[in-house]
């Protein structure tokens, strides 16, 4: 029996407005992925891109409604649920994470060239090619581990879907036009560069079909002075910081409530998935071509996500509880440092693999090896990482 406020009651208004913020979203998204579903159906081209889209937003609307019917609760004064999963062995449960994803991958693969059933299974596909991975490494870093009540998991989780990526989306989009009109501006005084600009420019405004030509002016922007070095403190530093810090910002309305550094640890890793969901998501959503490959590739690009927001909601909460502010300092360098290695590394192994169509190639660029040995480092690196600190925060509890 449902229980609603009595006038002498004292409103949580932080629930309500939570509540409220959460089921309009859920609303808008919702209507967001049906007139994705929409076009995708009518659309001629990119059809197969707008139903993954729409897929994608759609689990996203999903995933809300849990924090949404949690939060009614407590405005309605029901007593709190609790969930608890059956016990799971992960000599069995980690191995069948894995055999399911790569059996999604190879359907994926088989159905990508036909475009009737790569419509149909590819969306739904890429949903289980997502989060399958993020999955694993949830369980990986947080086993055995206390979690939070379900309704402070899944309203942070939820919120986390929306409003992290949403902001770095914001913050790096007025970073790189500003950047653009740095660039434009420096032109003025470059006759070498401004010339490329307007061969760019001519190019897309005539959409010039030699491929060859569009990557040769496009080596020339990337090779030039300060170009290329510009792009790298975009991705490897700026970006990174913008990241690191939108995907916590949510636990420091929290903060009070969180009794243990190794709570935050554990929240901070539900913002890391939350945004690696959403992020692999819009780079997985480009299409059938190569989706297999995207796919693999962003399954480990979820790790850093994952591994530097646990770390760094445990230093937040030790810095806010303890004053430990030397710790949250180092701790957020060391983020910093991973997140924009494994971007550099992404980077230099994308330009190395196109090398060849472009001029002047410093030589740091004409073999992927090296980047492709970085990429398993990292990948391997972190992934311990993970299994290094559930272990040692274990040996806390």
């Amino acid at each position: 029996m449902i229980t609603p406020i009595t006038d002498g009651s004292k409103k949580d208004w932080k629930t309500i407005l939570l509540t409220l913020f959460l089921s309009i979203c859920a609303v808008l998204v919702f209507f967001i992925a049906l007139a994705l579903s929409l076009l995708g159906i009518s659309a001629p081209s990119n059809s197969l891109s707008l139903l993954m889209l729409a897929a994608g937003t759609l689990t996203m609307a999903g995933l809300l409604i849990p924090g949404i019917i949690l939060n009614i609760r407590k405005v309605l004064n029901q007593p709190e649920l609790s969930f608890s999963l059956p016990p799971l062995d992960d000599r069995v449960l980690l191995p069948s994470i894995t055999i399911v994803w790569i059996i999604c991958l190879v359907i994926g693969q088989r159905v990508s060239d036909v475009p009737i059933t790569s419509n149909l299974l590819l969306p739904i596909l890429n949903i289980f090619g997502v989060s399958f991975p993020i999955l694993f490494y949830l369980r990986i870093s947080l086993r055995n581990l206390r979690l939070p009540n379900p309704l402070k998991g899944w309203s942070l989780f939820g919120a986390s879907i929306l409003v992290s990526p949403l902001l770095a989306f914001i913050l790096e989009g007025i970073l790189i036009g500003l950047i653009a009109i740095v660039f434009m501006v420096s032109a003025n005084y470059q006759p070498g560069l401004q010339a490329t600009f307007g061969k760019v420019f001519n190019y897309l405004i005539n959409n010039i079909e030699n491929q060859d030509e569009a990557l040769h002016i496009m080596a020339n922007i990337l090779f030039s002075s300060g170009v290329g070095f510009s792009i790298f403190a975009i991705f490897c530093v700026a970006v990174p910081i913008i990241e690191e810090i939108a995907k916590i910002i949510l636990i420091i309305p929290i903060l009070k409530s969180i009794d243990r550094p190794i709570n935050g640890y554990v929240l901070g890793i539900f913002c890391g998935a939350a945004f690696a969901f959403v992020e692999n998501l819009g780079f997985t959503s480009s299409g059938s071509s190569d989706w297999v490959l995207n796919a693999m590739t962003r399954s480990t690009a979820a790790l850093p996500h994952i591994f530097n927001s646990g770390m760094l909601g445990w230093a937040l909460v030790a810095a806010w509880r303890d004053h430990k502010y030397w710790n949250l300092a180092k701790t957020f360098l060391a983020a910093i440092l991973i997140h924009g290695t494994w971007n550099a590394v992404s980077l230099g192994f994308s330009i190395s693999a196109l090398y060849q169509s472009f001029d002047g190639v410093p030589a740091i660029f004409q073999s992927s090896f090296s980047w492709l040995a970085g990429w398993i480092m990292l990948t391997v690196g972190v992934f311990l990482g993970l299994i290094f600190i559930n272990f040692e925060f274990y040996r806390c509890e």
